[in-house]
């Protein structure tokens, strides 16, 4: 029975990315940011302003907090109750320093973890559970696995594949199980940050502990990671 729900869950995930993939992809321009997107249903928004916090404030006032950003919205590879919408985000790290020296913190992590990993001085397996996610959560992540470094014309990041729940839901109706790329650029002036809910029937309803996620191909999951990998290795920024 198992075999036959991960056949089915293969075959739907492969007929979705064959079918987004043979309209081709679509360039879309965000501010200074373009990349290539699955349709026409992708769109750009802004939002504006900081709201500051105290350099005191808890993880969830930094979660609450305004940043300042451009993001593009996938709208087809949306979920009704996904916590986190699938969108890739641009953030300036000036705006960080706007709003909590925690989300500095952040940027400056992941800058000189991509820059070490670049030079040889680090190695993906041992540092990729460390990756920093945003948007900000204050909650602790429960999965942290499929880790690929992915570089973009100006910058490069870590993708992964996260959830912040112990029970994974992939279901049609209901994802917490996420793609994740979290990339900065050369310089450290712009933080990305692409998360993308996954749908995988024979993942759904099981403990995250109890999955062995090295087992599992990119095929697998709807949208495929290879098809989110190609998305986010296409960010330009002007």
């Amino acid at each position: 029975m198992k075999r036959l729900i991960f056949a089915l869950c293969f075959t739907v995930c492969l007929l979705n990315s064959i079918s987004a993939f043979a309209q081709g992809p679509v360039r879309v321009k965000c501010n200074r940011f373009t990349m290539n997107v699955p349709s026409e249903n992708a769109g750009c928004y802004q939002v504006k302003g900081n709201i500051p916090v105290s350099e005191e404030a808890a993880p969830e006032e930094i979660a609450q907090a305004q940043i300042a950003n451009f993001a593009i919205s996938f709208k087809e590879f949306g979920y009704p109750a996904a916590e986190i919408e699938p969108q890739v985000i641009f953030y300036s790290t000036d705006d960080f320093a706007k709003t909590s020296f925690e989300l500095v913190d952040i940027s400056m992590e992941l800058s000189d973890m991509m820059s070490n990993l670049r030079s040889g001085y680090g190695q993906l397996e041992k540092v990729y559970s460390n990756v920093p996610f945003m948007p900000y959560r204050a909650e602790e992540r429960q999965v942290t696995a499929l880790p690929k470094v992915i570089d973009f014309e100006n910058g490069s990041g870590i993708r992964t594949l996260t959830s912040f729940n112990s029970t994974i839901s992939a279901s049609a109706s209901r994802s917490n199980l996420y793609y994740s790329y979290q990339g900065i650029t050369n310089d450290g002036n712009y933080y990305i940050s692409a998360v993308f809910p996954l749908r995988c029937l024979n993942l759904d309803n099981q403990t995250a502990s109890g999955i062995d996620w090295n087992s599992a191909s990119g095929a697998d999951f709807y949208p495929s990671l290879e098809e989110l990998d190609f998305y986010v290795s296409s960010i330009v920024i002007e």
